[in-house]
C-alpha cells in the first residue's frame, strides 16, 4: 500500500492501484512487456487536475451521486483524499454512504475497505481500532475479494489496527496473487532473486510480470490510461522490473494516444529532461500541448517557460504570457507569479501596463497564503502607478503587511524607512528608523539596508551629516561582500581581456539580485554572451534599467554610438532612465537643428509629466516658449503626485505656503540622493526662501558628500555666494584646497584669485606651486588662458613658474588640439627663434590655422606675413584680404590700418 502523509503522520492510501513494500527487496528483473497495438482514440477519462476536482466537488450538495460512472466517482474520492484529506473527509464519507444505499455493486465490504482507507489517510488509527474494522476485515478476507486480501496483507505486515503478523500477511499476499491481483503478483516478483522462480506462484518472473501487467492493463475502458501509466511507472522507476526509460516512454505515449493527459505529461517530462531518452522537440511540444489543453497547470508552466526563454522551442513571449494567464486563471499560484514577473519584465512603464500588474498582484493577495514579497511589490507598483506621494498612504499599509508576514523583507523595510524619514523630525524618530534597518542588516547582511543607513547619516537625517556613522556603514557594506562592484573603464577592459573568476562571480551574483550596473559590466566583460539572457530577464523583472546601464557603460568606454544604440533600445523597451540618458547624450552632442531639439523635447516631456525634475529643467533650457514659471504651472500637479528630488527642489521656491514648503522638505528627506550638488540646491533654495538658518546645514551636507574636486569648488562657490563673511571666505579657501589636492585646476584658479584680491594670504612658494599645478592639471585647450593668468602675477612668481614649465611644449600640445590662441602664441615664439625658411613656413602655418578659427590678431599678423613674404609667397591681394578680415573681426590695429589705407587712396586736394 502506498504511504501518504496526513496530519503529520504516515498513513496509507487506496490499495487498488498501489503496491505494498516488499518483504525483502531483490534486484529488479529485466522483463520487457511491450505496449499493445491500440488504435489512437480519446477513450480515457483522465484524472482531473486539482483545480477541476475541487471545483467539481465544492458544489456537491450531498443528496445525489454525480452523473458520472461509479468507477470515476470512486477515483475522484481517492484523489480528493490524496489532495487534502482533512478538507474532503466529510465529503468522502457522505459519498460512500450514498454509494452503499444506491449502488448495487457497492456492498458493505467495499464500504468497510473505503472507511479503513479514509481513517488511515486521516491518521485516525484510534478509531480504526475502536471500531474493530481490521478485525472484521481479517474475518472476511479469506473468502473476500482480491482487494480485501491485499489490504489484509498490508495491515498485518505493518501492524496497523492489529498486531503485526508477517507470516499471516504473506499468506494473504499469496492468496491475492493466486486470485490474480496484479499488485500482489508484482510484490512477489519483487521478492524473487534473478534466475529463481516466484516461489509462492511456482512460475518464472518472466511469466509472472506479463501476467501481472496484462491483468493490470485489462480492457480498453475510461480508466485504462491510469493502468497504462502504472505499467509505465514501473519501467520508469525500476522498482520491480529493471528500469527501461525508452519502454516507459512508449507506455506513456500509448496513454497519451488514448486521451491520457497525465501520460502525455509524464512522457513530455522525459523529453524535457532528455537524460534517459533522446529528446524529440516536436513530440515534446505536442505532448505538452496535449497536457496543457487538458488543464494540467504544471504542463502549462513548463510550456510557458519554454516559450518565455526559448532554446528548446522558438522564443515567443506572447505565447508564454497567454499560457501563464491560462494557468493563473485556473488558480495556479506559480502561473500567476510567472505572469506577474513576465508582465513586469515586458512593461513599458505605461499606466495601462502598471495597472495590469497591480491587478495581478492584488489577485495574489487573495491567495490562501500570499507571500510577503507580493505585498512589497504591490506597494512599489502603487508608488509607480499612482505616484510616489499620491500612492504613499496605501503603499505604507502594504509594506507593513509584508513585514508582518516576514519581518526581514528587505524591499519593504527599505521603502518603509524612506516613508518614515519623511516624518522623522526628531533624533528619536530617526533613531527608531535606523534601529529597524539595523535589525534587517543583522538578519540578512544585504547591502540595501546598509545603503539606507548611509544615506540617513550622510544627508537625510535632520541632524546630518554624521561622518563617523556613515563611514561605519560604508565599511560594513564593504565587509559584507554585497557591495556593488564598480569598475572603471580601464578595469572593464582589463577584465574583458583576462576575466577574474572572482570578479565575474560577484557580478553574476549581483545581477541575480537585480543590479543593472553589475549586469552591464558583466555583459561588457563577456561580450554580450547570449548565455546571460536569463540574467537580463532577472534584472528586468526586478525593475533594473538594463539598457540604460549598458548604455552608461558603453559611454564610459568611449563607445558613443553603441551607447546611443542601447539607449534607443531602452526607450523602445519603456525604460524611463534610458529616455533621459538619450536626451542628455543628444544634448551633449550639441543641438544642430530644430529637429534635434524637437526630438530631445519629445523624449523628456513624458518624464516631466511624471514629475521628473531633470526633465522639467531640460524643457526650460531648450523650449523658448517655456520659462521656469510656466513649467511650474504646467507640472506642479505632477510634482505633487510623483516629484523626485530635482522636481521637489525646483518647486520649493514656488510653493508660497510655508506649510507646503515644510511638507516638501519632508519629502526631500525621504528620497534625496546624497550628492553635494543636491545639498547645494537646497542651500540656495533656503536662502531664497529667507530660511537662512538652514543654509549652514545644507552646506555641511554638501561638504560631507563631496568627493571630487569640482564638488569642493561648487560648494565653496555657493558658500561665498550666500555668505560674504571672512569666516565663509576662510572656509571656502579650505574647500578650494581640498579641490587642489584632487588636482582640479579651477580650485587652483579660485584660490589664486582669493589671494590676488587680498581675501586670503598666499605665500610666494604656495602661489608658484598653485600656478605650476594648475598648468600641469589643465587640459591642452585651457593652457593659453592659464599662461595668460600667470602673466599677471608678480614678476618673481612668473620667473619661478617659468623655471618649472616648458612653455613651448605646452603651447605645442594646445596648438595640436586646435586652440587658436595657442597657435598664435606658438607662432610668435617660432618667429622670435626663426633661423631658417622652414621656421618661417611653420610660423605662417600656425598663423593661418589660428586665423581660420577667427583669431583677429593672427589675421593681422598673417596679413603682414603676406605683405613681406614671411613663410608664404608674397601676395598683396592676400595681405589685403586678411587685413580686411581682421578689421571685420574687430582688431583695432587692423581697423586703423584699413582706415589709413582708404584715406591714402583718396586724391590729394
Amino acid at each position: 500500500m502506498h504511504p501518504t502523509r496526513a496530519g503529520g503522520a504516515v498513513a496509507l492510501a487506496a490499495a487498488a492501484f498501489t503496491l505494498c513494500a516488499p518483504r525483502a527487496e531483490a534486484e529488479p528483473i529485466a522483463v520487457r512487456f511491450a505496449p499493445p497495438e491500440i488504435e489512437a482514440r480519446d477513450v480515457c477519462v483522465a484524472r482531473a487536475p486539482k483545480h477541476v476536482l475541487a471545483e467539481r466537488w465544492n458544489g456537491w450538495e450531498g443528496t445525489a451521486l454525480p452523473d458520472r460512472p461509479i468507477p470515476l466517482v470512486r477515483r475522484d474520492l481517492r484523489l480528493l483524499a490524496q489532495m487534502d484529506v482533512t478538507r474532503w473527509a466529510d465529503t468522502i464519507r457522505a459519498v460512500n454512504d450514498l454509494l452503499l444505499r444506491e449502488v448495487d455493486s457497492y456492498d458493505d465490504i467495499d464500504r468497510m475497505l473505503d472507511r479503513i482507507d479514509l481513517l488511515i489517510a486521516e491518521d485516525n488509527l484510534g478509531t480504526l481500532r475502536e471500531e474493530g474494522l481490521v478485525a472484521r476485515l481479517l474475518e472476511v478476507a479469506p473468502t473476500g475479494s482480491t482487494k480485501s486480501k491485499l489490504m489484509a496483507a498490508e495491515l498485518l505486515r505493518d501492524g496497523i489496527g492489529t498486531e503485526a503478523d508477517p507470516a499471516r500477511a504473506e499468506d494473504f499476499l499469496r492468496d491475492a496473487a493466486f486470485a490474480g491481483h496484479p499488485d500482489a503478483i508484482l510484490q512477489l516478483v519483487a521478492q524473487t532473486e534473478p534466475g529463481e522462480t516466484v516461489e509462492a506462484l511456482g512460475i518464472d518472473p518472466e511469466v509472472a510480470v506479463p501476467l501481472a501487467f496484462g491483468g493490470m492493463l485489462g480492457s480498453v475502458d475510461a480508466r485504462v490510461c491510469d493502468r497504462i501509466n502504472q505499467i509505465a511507472d514501473h519501467y520508469q522507476t525500476g522498482d520491480v522490473v529493471a528500469a527501461d526509460p525508452a519502454l516507459a516512454e512508449e507506455w506513456y505515449r500509448l496513454s497519451a494516444r488514448l486521451g491520457g493527459s497525465n501520460g502525455a505529461w509524464q512522457a513530455a517530462q522525459m523529453h524535457v529532461a532528455a537524460n534517459r531518452i533522446a529528446r524529440d522537440p516536436e513530440v515534446m511540444v505536442s505532448l505538452l500541448e496535449q497536457a496543457a489543453d487538458a488543464g494540467l497547470t504544471y504542463a502549462m508552466l513548463e510550456l510557458g517557460r519554454m516559450y518565455a526563454t526559448g532554446g528548446l522551442v522558438p522564443k515567443d513571449v506572447d505565447r508564454a504570457e497567454e499560457i501563464y494567464r491560462r494557468a493563473a486563471d485556473l488558480g495556479d499560484e506559480t502561473g500567476l507569479t510567472r505572469l506577474v514577473n513576465l508582465k513586469r519584465a515586458r512593461s513599458s512603464g505605461s499606466r495601462e501596463d502598471t495597472g495590469e500588474i497591480i491587478a495581478l498582484l492584488e489577485r495574489m493577495t487573495g491567495l490562501e497564503e500570499p507571500p510577503a514579497w507580493v505585498y512589497s511589490r504591490l506597494g512599489n507598483m502603487l508608488l509607480v502607478h499612482e505616484g510616489r506621494w499620491a500612492g504613499e498612504a496605501r503603499a505604507e499599509e502594504l509594506f507593513h503587511k509584508a513585514l508582518s508576514l516576514d519581518p526581514y523583507q528587505v524591499p519593504a523595510r527599505s521603502r518603509l524607512a524612506q516613508i518614515e524619514m519623511r516624518y522623522a523630525d526628531t533624533e528619536q524618530e530617526v533613531a527608531d528608523v535606523t534601529s529597524r534597518l539595523r535589525r534587517v542588516v543583522s538578519a540578512n547582511g544585504r547591502a540595501d539596508p546598509m545603503q539606507d543607513l548611509q544615506a540617513i547619516y550622510r544627508c537625510r537625517a535632520a541632524t546630518a551629516p554624521h561622518p563617523a556613522k556613515h563611514e561605519y556603514w560604508v565599511e560594513m557594506e564593504e565587509f559584507s561582500g554585497d557591495k556593488t562592484v564598480d569598475l572603471t573603464a580601464a578595469e572593464v577592459r582589463a577584465q574583458a581581456a583576462d576575466p577574474d573568476p572572482f570578479v565575474v562571480a560577484q557580478l553574476q551574483t549581483q545581477a541575480l539580485n537585480g543590479r543593472a550596473a553589475s549586469l552591464a559590466n558583466l555583459l561588457q566583460i563577456r561580450g554580450g554572451d547570449d548565455a546571460l539572457a536569463p540574467l537580463v530577464d532577472v534584472v528586468g523583472r526586478e525593475g533594473g534599467q538594463t539598457h540604460e546601464a549598458r548604455g552608461d557603460t558603453a559611454l564610459t568606454l568611449g563607445d558613443r554610438d553603441g551607447a546611443e544604440r542601447l539607449l534607443r533600445a531602452g526607450v523602445a523597451a519603456g525604460e524611463t532612465g534610458a529616455r533621459m540618458g538619450l536626451a542628455r547624450l543628444l544634448e551633449d552632442d550639441g543641438i544642430a537643428s530644430e529637429e534635434e531639439r524637437a526630438e530631445i523635447l519629445s523624449l523628456v516631456r513624458p518624464l516631466a509629466e511624471n514629475g521628473q525634475g531633470s526633465a522639467i529643467r531640460m524643457i526650460v533650457a531648450l523650449d523658448e516658449d517655456v520659462d521656469a514659471d510656466a513649467a511650474w504651472r504646467t507640472y506642479r500637479d505632477a510634482i505633487d503626485r510623483n516629484g523626485d528630488f530635482a522636481a521637489l527642489a525646483f518647486a520649493l521656491t514656488r510653493l508660497g505656503d510655508p506649510g507646503a514648503v515644510d511638507d516638501y522638505l519632508g519629502r526631500i528627506r525621504a528620497v534625496m540622493p546624497c550628492y553635494s550638488g543636491n545639498a547645494l540646491a537646497l542651500a540656495r533654495a533656503m536662502d531664497a526662501l529667507g530660511r537662512t538658518e538652514a543654509v549652514p546645514h545644507w552646506i555641511d551636507v554638501a561638504v560631507a558628500s563631496a568627493r571630487t574636486g569640482w564638488e569642493y569648488v561648487a560648494t565653496a562657490d555657493t558658500l561665498r555666494d550666500l555668505d560674504s563673511s571672512d569666516a565663509a571666505v576662510d572656509r571656502a579657501a579650505t574647500l578650494y584646497r581640498e579641490g587642489v589636492e584632487r588636482g582640479y585646476a579651477l580650485a587652483m584658479r579660485r584660490l589664486l584669485n582669493l589671494g590676488k584680491e587680498g581675501r586670503i594670504e598666499l605665500a610666494e612658494a604656495e602661489t608658484v606651486d598653485l600656478y605650476a599645478r594648475m598648468i600641469s592639471s589643465s587640459p591642452p585647450q585651457n593652457i593659453p588662458s592659464v599662461l595668460t593668468m600667470v602673466g599677471f602675477a608678480p614678476e618673481a612668481v612668473q620667473a619661478e613658474v617659468e623655471k618649472r614649465i616648458d612653455r613651448r611644449a605646452l603651447l605645442q600640445a594646445s596648438a595640436d588640439q586646435g586652440n587658436a590662441t595657442a597657435q598664435l602664441d606658438l607662432a610668435r615664439m617660432v618667429q622670435e627663434d626663426a633661423e631658417t625658411a622652414d621656421d618661417l613656413r611653420r610660423y605662417a602655418e600656425l598663423l593661418a590655422a589660428s586665423a581660420r578659427q577667427g583669431n583677429d590678431a593672427a589675421m593681422l599678423r598673417l596679413s603682414e606675413a603676406y605683405t613681406y613674404g614671411l613663410g608664404v609667397e608674397r601676395s598683396l591681394e592676400m595681405a589685403d584680404t586678411w587685413l580686411l578680415r581682421a578689421a571685420e573681426a574687430g582688431n583695432q590695429d587692423a581697423i586703423r590700418t584699413t582706415r589709413m589705407l582708404e584715406t591714402a587712396k583718396e586724391p590729394i586736394q
